[in-house]
């Protein structure tokens, strides 16, 4: 059952395999890290942003951000799967849904 206020816990094992999965089937690693309204055309107000880092056990860190206002769908995609991946709906809940695409 979902509550308001602040909860911790484990995640597992299996949800950061998932995820890393995601991130290397997305081509994390050859992304833009800046896909916002400064470095895209055609971008629209009023949308969230997404800012997310991999760091590696070997060291290697990258972040790549991005405004959702800006409809790439390579990025849309990528932030679904990374929500899905860490059951995102189940560890954070609000009664405005985020839309990669810029909507609510």
């Amino acid at each position: 059952m979902k509550t308001s206020g602040v909860s911790d816990g484990d995640i597992g094992e299996s949800a950061w395999t998932a995820a890393e999965k995601t991130l290397t089937e997305a081509g994390f690693w050859t992304l833009e890290p800046e896909q916002t309204m400064e470095t895209l055309p055609n971008c629209q107000e009023g949308a969230p942003t997404a800012k997310i880092t991999w760091r590696t056990q070997e060291g290697r860190e990258k972040t790549v951000t991005y405004y959702a206002g800006c409809g790439v769908r390579k990025m849309e995609d990528l932030v679904r799967s990374l929500r899905m991946a860490l059951d995102f709906d189940y560890l954070v809940w609000t009664e405005d849904r985020f839309d990669p695409s810029g909507n609510r």
